[in-house]
């Protein structure tokens, strides 16, 4: 998949997983007082943190959007390797 700007693509897909997760983790913080929700690195990309964070900090803020949609593009590169393996029928090693 090769996009023109990627990155647009990859934090549309960070907000929708934010939006999807957000519910259970905070429950799973509420049951486990290790867990600590605002810790997940998803957390930027939920809209009341990026409307905030981008007030405080703009240019942090927009250096963590960068970080976190390079690893959603790094995960679908990943995730597209391993499918056209299984496709192949190469089941080996999924560094290689």
């Amino acid at each position: 998949m090769r996009l023109e700007h990627p990155d647009e693509h990859y934090w549309d897909l960070a907000e929708r997983v934010a939006a999807k997760e957000w519910a259970r983790r905070r429950e799973k913080g509420k049951r486990d007082p290790n867990f600590v929700p605002e810790h997940w690195s998803f957390n930027i990309a939920r809209k009341v943190v990026s409307r905030k964070m981008a007030k405080v900090d703009g240019l942090g803020f927009y250096e963590a959007k960068r970080v976190l949609s390079s690893r959603i593009g790094r995960y679908l590169l990943k995730a597209n390797k391993h499918l056209d393996n299984v496709c192949k029928g190469e089941f080996g090693s999924p560094m290689t």
